[in-house]
């Protein structure tokens, strides 16, 4: 065959069996530039070196999950990482994780060190479930300094086989995006809303705080009677309370919604809950799961209750970690032997 190929240039249509016979000419004058230099191998072929890499880069690596040679492109993750991701992906204790929360979860193990971006792109090729496209942004979200700044709390409905509709709270630190305090209020009477606030000041000692704390709520039962009545009774300029999405404020209460959604399509179980005391052990094994075992992404690979205990988010934790993992995959995948690109005769 290489025989045959060495005299096909003067065969009419030599540039098409060139062609469709580009992947084993690249393996040949790659074999052959080990002893030969590379600009003369490619002129005994007739072959142009912009043409040669033009070939090496359409040829699939059928070990890759992107499918291009580890040697060519060796900045790809290498097969060990891909698996390292699909096990962690597919593994059914994480079947309704967030992505962020396995990836920190990941790199805290020293498992795995890449960027939030890139095992985003990995995740959706090797998954078995269905990855949503996030949506957009809200266009006016609450960023917290400090924790007690902005307290959120909100109510949701949780359907039950034995005592119908139960009414569920929560109470969320915006900073830390720790869960405060969480309960089952009888009804949408504001009297149980401000029990469950009462409960939080108290429990955190709040009243003593020297800052700013804003409540913040949708136009609910949050925020009406009694509700409104127990603050004003405060009779401090140190605690206010705020609706959102009002032309007075125009920020979203997602930070508290986004909990519940957690609570419903990633935390609790597909099977039907029985009733009201299920749902309080439900929340309280919740409260513990939110604020001790996910990786909210703005807190850049800490839990919830590390950032109330004090813990400072840093962007840059896994930089080192992530830049010595990109140097090693380099070095690994030029090495590779995987398809007809890299692979030597």
């Amino acid at each position: 065959m290489l025989h045959f190929l060495f005299y096909a240039r003067g065969i009419k249509g030599y540039k098409t069996v060139f062609k469709n016979n580009a992947a084993y000419i690249i393996t040949t004058i790659d074999y052959l530039a080990k002893e030969i230099p590379f600009d003369n191998t490619c002129k005994i072929f007739n072959v142009t070196t912009q043409q040669y890499y033009r070939w090496k880069n359409k040829i699939k690596c059928t070990a890759s999950v992107l499918n291009l040679c580890f040697k060519t492109h060796p900045c790809q993750l290498t097969i060990g990482e891909c698996s390292i991701i699909k096990d962690a992906i597919n593994e059914p204790a994480n079947g309704r994780k967030k992505l962020s929360t396995i990836l920190y979860s990941l790199m805290r193990m020293g498992k795995l060190f890449c960027s939030r971006s890139t095992f985003y792109k990995y995740a959706k090729l090797v998954s078995e479930r269905i990855i949503k496209r996030k949506g957009k942004k809200p266009a006016e979200k609450l960023i917290a300094t400090r924790i007690f700044e902005y307290i959120h709390i909100d109510t949701t409905l949780i359907p039950t086989i034995e005592d119908g509709t139960v009414r569920a709270v929560i109470i969320k630190d915006n900073c830390s995006k720790n869960i405060l305090h969480k309960g089952i209020v009888e009804n949408g009477n504001s009297k149980w809303i401000a029990n469950l606030l009462h409960e939080t000041f108290a429990m955190y000692k709040l009243l003593n705080q020297n800052e700013l704390i804003t409540i913040v709520s949708d136009g609910g039962s949050e925020n009406k009677g009694e509700v409104t009545q127990w603050i004003e009774s405060l009779d401090s300029d140190k605690i206010k309370k705020e609706t959102a999405r009002t032309k007075e404020f125009l920020y979203t209460n997602n930070e508290i919604e986004s909990v519940f959604h957690i609570f419903k399509h990633e935390f609790l179980p597909n099977e039907k809950i029985t009733n009201k005391e299920q749902v309080r052990k439900y929340l309280q094994e919740f409260q513990l799961y939110n604020n001790n075992e996910r990786y909210p992404i703005s807190l850049h690979g800490l839990t919830p209750q590390e950032v109330f205990d004090g813990s400072i988010p840093d962007k840059n934790r896994f930089k080192t970690e992530i830049t010595q993992a990109t140097k090693k995959r380099y070095e690994k995948n030029k090495k590779g032997r995987f398809c007809d690109v890299c692979s030597e005769r």
